[in-house]
């Protein structure tokens, strides 16, 4: 629940500095910055439901977790490809930040597979699972390493 709370308090901050609008790329970039602390915090929720049912503290029948996690987990890796797309399109090719948000994008879209997999929306095998997991891990590790 630690992650819920972060990403809440995210959230919170985010909108109490900047207004939603719409009117140019810059706000388009800040709804999708909240948009992504929503549906991480909404993951998060279906997430821990999900750690109760296999944990057996908890039952929650009918109400589908392990689907709507990866519902969830597709959204806000989907969100998170888009912003980092459009955060690219504004970077000065070559800039520190061009490179990290292109690093997101890619990430995430590679991200983005495994629960579109897992809902079924397409095929992926184990062994292409695994090269996704290396490659999006290699990324994390690199930015950890890089800062």
């Amino acid at each position: 629940m630690g992650k819920f709370i972060d990403n809440w308090y995210k959230a919170y901050k985010h909108l109490k500095k900047k207004a939603i609008a719409l009117e140019t790329p810059k706000d388009i970039i800040n709804l999708l910055s909240l948009l992504v602390y929503i549906a991480d915090m909404i993951f998060y929720f279906w997430d821990a439901l999900a750690w109760m049912e296999a944990a057996k503290v908890s039952s929650f029948p009918g109400m589908k977790v392990k689907h709507r996690r990866n519902q969830w987990n597709a959204i806000r890796y989907g969100l998170k490809m888009i912003k980092g797309t459009f955060q690219i399109q504004y970077d000065k090719p070559g800039s520190i930040a061009y490179y990290s948000h292109r690093r997101i994008a890619v990430k995430s879209a590679l991200d983005f597979m495994n629960p579109m997999s897992s809902l079924k929306y397409y095929k992926l095998n184990d062994g292409q699972i695994g090269v996704l997991g290396v490659v999006t891990s290699s990324i994390a590790i690199y930015d950890d390493f890089n800062k």
